[in-house]
């Protein structure tokens, strides 16, 4: 019963952000058009330095819908962990000033993560175009989500003549922005048991790794090096008191249906590829699963929409939207679904 009862506070704490007309980001995160934008900053200084991670001053420069030219200073840093090493362009931290003004898209903005093409190569745009899609897709799913904004991005070097540089990429939401839009908290614990979890949101969660093939997560345990659980994960609780957690996944670019080429799945699963699907829900959530599949599968439509109208297009596309099919096959069958889901569950405290 009292799972019960955490699982219902957590389903009201996210139902009012309905209530409270997502105040926080809603003008940046609303909307779904793509952003352009110019960021001015010594681009080549935070590439050579990237793994000193040292902010730089920038300018990110844009027109407001009713036309104004804002031009808000700020600082950038290079971020992340392997595409920090393995990326040409690493992704960025954008850090703003103490308080941007009133009534512009970055209004109240505090940090911001900047996911980018990682390199120049045209496949580098289909990987990032479908994991921004992934981020959109989960959030369907449920509000306990990063959101995302695309972005055309045009990068001037700082003093140079020489010809910019102009890239897809994408914001997403701060952690301190989802919890405030949840009425939630920010925990900060370094190992984390499948007891302390909300089963419905938790299951919601893996069945959604499961359809997209990724397994470069944890719901237990920190990244390597990191103190903080959860690996590509952060985990919420209620505002006040004790209550069951949910855990906000992010950073999908190892999941199967982007399939980039540096991609592999994690070595504690034993898969092959990182296109062959590996489950790693809880035991203890398979009464879940039912509701998760209804969900999924009233989902459908959207998502299948969703990556063959909003994706990168041609092959990459195709190919997302046979391996979304193909979580669908599994769901439909009665035999898969035993073998590969309930028989596959982990049995983790």
């Amino acid at each position: 019963m009292r799972r019960t009862a955490d699982s219902l506070r957590v389903a009201a704490a996210m139902l009012g952000m309905l209530a409270a007309g997502m105040a926080s980001g809603a003008a940046l995160f609303a909307d779904t058009d793509e952003l352009a934008v110019v960021l001015e900053l010594p681009l080549q200084r935070i590439i050579r330095d990237k793994l000193d991670q040292v902010p730089q001053p920038a300018t990110l420069h844009y027109r407001e819908a009713d036309g104004r030219l804002i031009s808000l200073p700020l600082q950038v840093r290079a971020r992340g962990n392997k595409r920090l090493r393995s990326c040409a362009l690493p992704p960025l931290r954008l850090e703003f000033g103490p308080d941007p003004p009133a009534g512009i898209l970055f209004t109240a903005q505090d940090e911001l993560k900047l996911v980018t093409q990682c390199r120049r190569q045209s496949q580098y745009r289909d990987y990032l175009l479908l994991e921004y899609l992934i981020y959109r897709a989960y959030h369907l799913v449920t509000p306990a989500s990063f959101r995302t904004r695309l972005l055309s991005v045009t990068y001037r070097e700082t003093g140079a003549r020489g010809a910019p540089r102009t890239a897809p990429a994408f914001l997403v939401e701060s952690v301190d922005e989802v919890s405030q839009r949840l009425q939630l908290r920010r925990v900060r614990r370094n190992q984390l048991s499948s007891r302390e979890m909300d089963p419905a949101q938790m299951n919601l969660l893996e069945l959604f790794q499961f359809m997209i093939g990724n397994t470069d997560w944890s719901a237990h345990s920190p990244s390597a090096g990191d103190s903080e659980c959860c690996h590509n994960g952060r985990v919420l609780g209620p505002a006040a008191g004790t209550g069951a957690l949910i855990l906000v996944p992010f950073d999908f670019d190892e999941s199967g249906l982007i399939d980039a080429h540096y991609a592999a799945p994690s070595p504690v699963v034993g898969a092959g590829s990182v296109r062959q699907r590996v489950y790693r829900g809880s035991c203890s959530h398979n009464a879940q699963v039912p509701a998760s599949i209804r969900r999924y599968q009233e989902l459908r439509p959207e998502f299948e929409r969703l990556f063959a109208t909003g994706g990168p297009g041609g092959r990459a596309t195709r190919r997302a939207v046979d391996y979304l099919r193909g979580f669908y096959a599994i769901l439909d069958d009665p035999r898969q679904l035993q073998q590969q889901v309930y028989d596959a569950c982990r049995s983790v405290s």
